[in-house]
């Protein structure tokens, strides 16, 4: 058959191209735990993200770029083409029940990247997480994610994930990719307008920098801030260091703010450093041949898995230099907390090297800050809550202690289905929009929550909740 667009899960490969991204997403659908048989190719789609690019960019380029993409849908369902043209022709319901469960797609830019010359590049893709039971095990995945939706010749699908897609050399690097990762969700949670790449590279960039917009090799931190900004939210920065100011023990401080962020569904970026630590031959007057490669680069935290004892044994990270959900595993060192040093694909794959030592992997994955982004009626540092917390955590260390930020709706819902003293009183009580909660469990299973108003520029507990 000529026009072949149904194929199974390896004949894909055909397609993808060779870029990591490309080979990690591959695999991703291999897994067993996602397990992809069959794809659908739909060629000459029109993806509104690329189109934007391209009209802002591309279409004015000498070279020939084509302003459509290729979209790629899976299934966990084994059919072939001519059963999938049946169910086009006589549509029924019951027929797409073939089809298996609906993984999701990837869109596929038709123009060469900078470092692939006969690959396209990776654009807008939404694939499913892996399930949130961890199989065989008693470990569970929870990650943030929107409804993402798509109409395949006029059948509808729907899933929940966190998009995707790799830097674009021209309109977006890193940065400008983990801020579209971001605003993905935060569209959803905060009604900020929904922005392509280069939409983003532009607004950033409205803060005057020392090189060109566009081309774009990436955004400085403050152009990320001067981003958020623009979309009228608030944001934090805060990092390990700043907590190891006010107190030594900083085991928990990634863990537990990775768990406070992402079960509100609120995605946080991180900003890490790529290590290489190298030697080379000493030059005259030298005392020291050291030499520390340190890279920037900004990745979006969109998922945790935990352990039954509520541990946190891994994370997971839209990278666009690697793919979607990457899984990165703590590096214990001792005086450091966890997740502080990474371990993942940079230090493992040497194909992820240094241009300068292109057969070797980076030596270290160093987190340095995380950026929270906020509403702006969020008004209660998260600094100043977390180190009130961990004092109270360490000043009652019986006691099973969980932060969690909240908002009215939430935290009524919670009450209206438990068994609360003074339940009628508390309901009927006003309480501000958002709400830091402090849950705490003693030995005995008595539950308590403790209300902080997040909306005030100080610490002040307004609520006392015992279930």
């Amino acid at each position: 058959m000529a026009d072949k667009y149904v194929v199974s899960i390896d004949e894909v490969w055909d397609h993808l191209g060779t870029t990591y991204q490309a080979e990690y997403i591959f695999n991703y659908l291999k897994n067993k735990e996602i397990d992809a048989q069959t794809a659908i190719i739909e060629e000459k789609y029109i993806d509104k993200d690329y189109l934007l690019d391209y009209a802002g960019f591309y279409a004015r380029s000498f070279e020939p770029i084509d302003r459509c993409t290729k979209r790629i849908h899976f299934f966990s369902g084994k059919f072939d083409q001519r059963y999938f043209r049946n169910v086009l022709t006589n549509y029924n319901e019951n027929k797409i029940k073939k089809f298996g469960r609906y993984l999701g797609f990837i869109v596929l830019k038709k123009f060469k990247d900078l470092d692939k010359d006969l690959d396209p590049l990776i654009g807008r893709t939404c694939i499913v997480p892996l399930p949130n039971q961890v199989k065989e095990s008693s470990d569970v995945r929870n990650y943030i994610h929107t409804k993402c939706d798509s109409n395949l010749f006029g059948i509808n699908f729907e899933i929940d994930a966190l998009p995707f897609q790799a830097q674009d050399h021209a309109v977006a690097a890193c940065a400008t990719i983990s801020l579209w990762i971001a605003n993905y969700q935060l569209t959803t949670l905060f009604q900020t307008p929904r922005l392509s790449p280069i939409e983003i590279t532009k607004r950033a960039t409205d803060l005057i920098g020392m090189k060109r917009i566009l081309p774009n090799d990436g955004l400085t931190p403050r152009q990320m801030f001067t981003f958020f900004k623009s979309i009228d939210l608030d944001f934090e920065i805060i990092s390990p260091s700043e907590i190891r100011e006010v107190s030594n023990d900083i085991k928990t401080f990634i863990p537990d703010t990775v768990k406070v962020f992402i079960d509100e569904k609120i995605p946080i970026i991180a900003g890490i450093y790529l290590k290489k630590y190298s030697r080379r031959p000493l030059h005259c007057n030298e005392i020291s041949n050291d030499k520390t490669i340190c890279d920037p680069h900004a990745v979006v935290i969109c998922g945790y898995r935990e352990n039954d004892r509520g541990e946190l044994t891994a994370l997971y990270v839209h990278d666009d230099q690697i793919g979607p959900y990457s899984k990165v595993e703590s590096i214990s060192v001792p005086d450091e907390g966890f997740f502080q040093k990474w371990k993942n694909e940079w230090i493992t794959d040497h194909r992820y090297g240094p241009v300068s030592f292109p057969d070797e992997p980076y030596d270290e994955v160093f987190l340095n800050t995380l950026i929270l982004p906020l509403y702006p009626k969020i008004r209660l540092s998260y600094r100043d809550v977390y180190i009130y917390f961990h004092e109270w955590k360490l000043d009652n260390p019986d006691l099973d202690t969980i932060l969690h930020l909240t908002t009215i709706r939430e935290l009524r819902k919670k009450i209206i289905n438990s068994k609360v003293k003074n339940k009628l009183e508390i309901l009927r009580k006003p309480l501000p929009r958002f709400m830091w909660v402090f849950s705490i469990l003693d030995k005995k299973f008595n539950y308590v929550d403790v209300v902080l108003d997040a909306t005030s520029h100080k610490i002040r507990e307004i609520e006392y909740i015992e279930y």
